[in-house]
Formats: structure tokens, C-alpha cells, sequence
């Protein structure tokens, strides 16, 4: 299978509308306790301004300044605990989306809505021990990246001119991006190593399993990863700037722009899908070349029926080489003697 092909068919087989549908709708569900909790604050800020349509349908700098303003005053101190709440639910919703693309990579067939969530159900508890264990690729990336800019900072210090201290901080910003996609590519493909061998149950030796799948096939993993990536955030901001566009001047112009938002939602849970697909493809081809390996080769499917000279010979050998009872030799038959003649009778 050529990588283009390898590309399309992960995509493809993560482009299902239960899974698309899923992501938005959990991530709704997390993001629900700074909803409410926003939705207090603006409330209290906007409902006594003669300026509310104008300002809803467009944030202009006079009231964005005092929006900022009202966030340091004591009506704002529930927003920091609801944007955690929030954040906490994302972590411990995160498993169960990899787990429903799990389940997709691995189905035959589409699957539905029960059995995908039944599946991700059971890929729960695995992946979110490699929740916690992806804390360490992310950790020797962030050192890395540290490592990176403050040899950056020394390099700009020393730098004659602004032009040479704008290209090492966009290098170094570019050398973090690299170690966090890194880290994220080594996380998914221990998260596919859980779909290809079902069996396996810990979350360390499964991260270290994704590291050498990575390095054993790097063309084709680097490739769905930033493939997967590109395409994703290129949805998302094709349907960000189509939003923009929208005046949210009505109730059905506002929900036109929600909707809108949460398909921009849906694609970057798309590419996410798209890249956990590939590497339990990748993660399947690694597991079925040894054993290809070790097959042994077979000649002609119609030579089969066909028994070998050899082998009608081995067969009949025994049989053949049983040595025969000898026959019992025929006893010679006794000579009767013949009676004595009669004496002529005397004259």
C-alpha cells in the first residue's frame, strides 16, 4: 500500500458520524461548568446596558475594556474554579474519545452507537493510565524545549542586529512544536499498541511499545501525524473564518454560529481519530511481519491433493518389506506298493 493510500483510508475510516458527533457533544458537556458560570457573569454585566445588542453582536474596544475590568472585580472569583472544573472533566473525558476512535480503528465495519460506546468503555480504564503516563514524553519534551530557549535567550543576547534575534526565538518556537507533536505522536501510538494487542494491560510498557513503533516505521507515523494535524487545523479555521463572517444579530444567526463552532469542534476531533487509525494500522503490520517471517513457504494451493512419489513409496514400504512366511514344502507323496501278482495255475 503506497502512504498516499496508507493516508486516505485512515482518514476515511475515522470520518464516521457517530464519532465526529461525539466529540463536540463531550466537550459540550465539560465545557459546561464555564458556561454557566459565564453566563451569570455576562448576565450581571449586560443586563442594565443600554448597549447589550451592540455589544453581543460585536465586542468593540470601549466594551472590551470593560469587560477586562470586570474580571478583576469579586463578581468574576467563581470564573477561575469553573474554567478548572472544566479542565478536570476535559482530562478525564479525554479516554473515553480515544477510546471510541479505538474502537473504530479496529471494527470491520462501522460500528454503532452502543457498541461504540461500550467499547470506549472498555478502553476506559487502560488509556487513562496512559493519560497519566504520557506525563513523561510531554516532560522530557518541556525540558527539551526549556533546554532550547534558553540557549535561544544566550544566542539573542550575543545577536548584532533584531533580524538574528527574531530567526533563533522563531527556530526555538519551532523546536518546542516539533517536541510537543513528538510527544503527542509517541502518546497516540502507545494508546494503538492497546487495539492491536488487546492483551496488553500496562500503560508504561504500551507507551514504550508507541516509542518503538515510531522509530521502527517513522516514515508512515510522522506522515498520519502531521497529515492528520494539517488537515484538522485547516478544517477548523476554514469553518473559524466562515463564523467570523456571521452577524449574531438574531437568535437563529447565533445558533448558526454555535453550530458552526462546534464542527470546527468535530474536526480537530477528526484529525485525532484519523491519527490513532493509522497507528493501529502501523501497529497491526508491525505484529503480522514476524509471523509472515516465520511461515513457512508453501508451494502451489493445487499441488496439495497431489501426494509425492516419495511419500506413496514411504506408505507402501512396510508393507512391501514384511518378510513373506515361506511356503511349507509340498511332502513328497508316499509310493503304494502294487499288489503281487497271481501264480498261474499248474497243469
Amino acid at each position: 500500500m503506497t502512504l498516499l493510500a496508507f493516508l486516505r483510508r485512515a482518514m476515511l475510516r475515522a470520518l464516521q458520524w457517530r464519532l465526529v458527533l461525539l466529540t463536540p457533544v463531550v466537550l459540550l458537556i465539560a465545557a459546561s461548568a464555564t458556561g454557566f458560570a459565564l453566563s451569570q457573569f455576562f448576565g450581571d454585566l449586560f443586563d442594565r446596558s443600554p448597549r447589550w445588542q451592540d455589544i453581543t453582536a460585536s465586542l468593540d474596544s470601549p466594551a472590551l475594556a470593560g469587560v477586562l475590568k470586570a474580571l478583576m472585580t469579586p463578581a468574576a472569583a467563581g470564573l477561575g474554579t469553573a474554567v478548572q472544573t472544566s479542565l478536570v472533566l476535559t482530562l478525564l473525558f479525554a479516554p473515553l474519545l480515544a477510546g471510541a476512535a479505538l474502537v473504530v480503528a479496529e471494527s470491520p465495519v462501522r460500528p454503532r452507537l452502543r457498541v461504540l460506546l461500550a467499547g470506549a468503555a472498555d478502553y476506559y480504564p487502560r488509556l487513562l493510565r496512559m493519560q497519566v503516563a504520557a506525563v513523561i514524553p510531554f516532560a522530557i519534551a518541556g525540558a527539551l524545549a526549556a533546554a532550547v530557549h534558553s540557549w535561544a535567550s544566550r544566542v539573542s543576547d550575543r545577536a548584532t542586529s533584531e533580524a538574528a534575534t527574531h530567526m533563533t526565538s522563531r527556530i526555538a518556537w519551532l523546536i518546542t512544536i516539533l517536541l510537543v507533536f513528538l510527544a503527542q505522536l509517541v502518546v497516540d501510538a502507545g494508546r494503538a499498541r492497546f487495539a492491536a494487542e488487546p492483551a496488553r494491560r500496562s500503560a508504561l510498557f504500551a507507551l514504550v511499545a508507541g516509542v518503538k513503533l515510531v522509530v521502527k516505521q517513522p516514515r508512515r507515523a510522522l506522515s498520519i501525524g502531521a497529515a492528520s494535524t494539517v488537515a484538522a487545523l485547516l478544517a477548523a479555521a476554514i469553518l473559524l473564518v466562515l463564523r467570523q463572517q456571521i452577524e449574531q444579530s438574531s437568535g437563529s444567526s447565533v445558533l448558526l454560529a454555535f453550530l458552526i463552532g462546534q464542527l470546527a469542534v468535530a474536526a480537530i476531533g477528526w484529525g485525532h481519530a484519523a491519527r490513532l487509525c493509522g497507528l493501529v494500522e502501523l501497529a497491526r503490520d508491525g505484529l503480522a511481519s514476524p509471523a509472515a517471517e516465520l511461515r513457512p513457504a508453501t508451494g502451489d494451493p493445487a499441488d496439495a491433493a497431489v501426494v509425492p512419489p516419495a511419500d506413496v513409496l514411504a506408505a507402501e514400504l512396510p508393507a512391501s518389506t514384511t518378510p513373506a512366511t515361506p511356503a511349507t514344502p509340498a511332502t513328497p507323496a508316499t509310493p503304494v506298493p502294487s499288489p503281487p501278482a497271481a501264480a498261474a495255475p499248474e497243469s
